[in-house]
């Protein structure tokens, strides 16, 4: 059985993988005028802090919601808890991305990066919590919510990737 590397450098090293990868799926996706390329380049620090900042807001709320998850128990309050904690760790992605973006510096734009695939994550855990349960509403509107968040990441990349060139290694 192979050996995963779970440091911080192999995960880094799994993210950088997974961008080559995307990186070549969307360089067929059609691009973006150079200028608006420079505008969102421009304003990205500034959509990563308001998201960042809304994103620990509405997580407040979702650990409230979650603590009448806990009569539940079991795996669903461990995903739940889980995705409570990947929502954390992603919006505070987007908020240290922040000073890395306005200086142009490809950090930044990693920040962003990881904080997607985090909260790609979280969206795959929270579909398989809600397939979990034994409602058919809560099974369809986890499948919705699903859809909607996989149709909001692709564009998202698709964004992140039309900026990435806009930020260089320092």
């Amino acid at each position: 059985m192979e050996q995963t590397n779970t440091t911080p450098e192999g995960l880094i090293e799994s993210a950088h993988g997974i961008e080559a990868v995307l990186a070549n799926l969307y360089k067929n996706f059609p691009h973006l005028p150079k200028t608006a390329r420079k505008v969102l380049a421009d304003i990205a620090p500034w959509l990563a802090l308001i998201s960042g900042l809304f994103g620990l807001l509405s997580l407040m709320t979702y650990g409230a919601i979650m603590s009448s998850m806990f009569a539940l128990g079991g795996v669903i309050m461990i995903l739940g808890i889980t995705t409570l904690v990947l929502g954390i760790i992603g919006s505070v992605l987007q908020l240290l991305a922040f000073n890395p973006l306005r200086a142009r510096e490809r950090k930044g734009w990693n920040f962003l990066f990881y904080s997607a695939l985090i909260g790609a994550l979280s969206v795959i855990l929270s579909f398989s919590t809600s397939m979990m349960t034994l409602s058919t509403y809560g099974r369809a509107s986890g499948l919705s919510a699903f859809l909607s968040a996989t149709i909001g990441y692709l564009i998202a990349g698709w964004l992140l990737f039309e900026i990435r060139k806009q930020f260089r290694n320092k």
